[in-house]
């Protein structure tokens, strides 16, 4: 069964290229550093930034790129964590904003431990935004990207544990997040495709 899946979720990654900016699709990305610091970044297309801020603070909080910036960390601090299994957050720290087609917030986390055991990351930043599927990716002492997925059902948060110097979910919530990582990527391509094939052949 893994193997279809993993068959399927190649097939889905190498057809989503061309939706890499879409609104319905964004990253969180939890990477640890060369010097074994942490970063977190949130990907994700321009537009699906601009609905979320002004979502939170309403039409017209932004006259400019510099405001829309400000309030684009501001509410990635309202919506986005990383708690240690001792129930404290990391800092997010150094805020700073990418803008583009595809557009990215980072921030550097303090607080974190050399040896970690487990993380919770929370990101609602796209609540307000239905029909977005966020995929959290974790890059952890050189591994390969382990991904999971943040839904509303799991109130858009993940634990992660460290073993191994991989991250990892437990086994039936890592199944559970591949089995809908597929799901999810297996329909964002089809709508596109068949809205193609609809204008090409007029189905």
């Amino acid at each position: 069964m893994r193997i279809k899946y993993l068959i399927l979720l190649v097939f889905t990654l190498y057809s989503l290229r061309s939706l890499g900016h879409s609104a319905m699709v964004s990253t969180t990305e939890l990477r640890q550093q060369d010097d074994k610091t942490w970063q977190i970044s949130v990907k994700a297309a321009l537009t699906a930034h601009e609905f979320a801020v002004t979502q939170h603070f309403g039409r017209g909080a932004y006259k400019d790129t510099s405001d829309f910036k400000k309030l684009l960390i501001q509410h990635a601090l309202a919506n986005l964590s990383v708690q240690l299994s001792d129930e404290k957050s990391a800092d997010l720290i150094h805020g700073r904003v990418q803008l583009g087609h595809e557009s990215i917030v980072t921030f550097d986390l303090n607080s974190l431990p050399e040896e970690l055991n487990s993380l919770i990351i929370r990101n609602e930043m796209f609540r307000q935004l239905k029909g977005n599927q966020n995929t959290l990716t974790v890059l952890f002492n050189d591994s390969s990207k382990q991904r999971f997925m943040l839904y509303e059902a799991k109130g858009f948060k993940q634990e992660v544990t460290f073993q191994e110097k991989a991250a990892k979910a437990t086994e039936s919530e890592a199944e559970n997040n591949q089995k809908t990582l597929v799901i999810v990527l297996s329909v964002l391509v089809l709508i596109p495709l068949g809205l193609i094939l609809y204008k090409k052949y007029k189905i």
